[in-house]
C-alpha cells in the first residue's frame, strides 16, 4: 500500500531538515520525504493498511507540530 502527502510551507528546507530524522524507514514502514520549492513530499509505502492509516497519521501530526515550532 502507498500513499503520497504534498505539504506547502513558507520554509520547506527547515520543515525538511526537522521531519527527516523522525521518518526512519523499518521492515514494515517506508518513507521518502523530498524538499520542492514552495514544500515538501512524504511517501509511505507498507504492508498493510492499519500500518499505512498509522504512518500517515504520524507523518501528519509531526508535520503540523514541526510546522508550529518553527514559526
Amino acid at each position: 500500500m502507498k500513499t503520497e502527502l504534498e505539504i506547502e510551507t513558507d520554509n520547506p528546507g527547515k520543515l525538511a531538515r526537522a521531519l527527516d530524522p523522525s521518518f526512519e524507514s523499518a521492515d514494515r514502514v517506508s518513507y521518502e520525504l523530498e524538499r520542492k520549492e514552495n514544500g515538501i513530499d512524504i511517501r509511505i509505502e507498507t504492508d498493510t493498511l492499519g500500518t499505512l492509516r498509522g504512518a500517515t497519521d504520524n507523518a501528519f501530526r509531526l508535520a503540523l507540530l514541526s510546522e508550529k515550532m518553527l514559526r
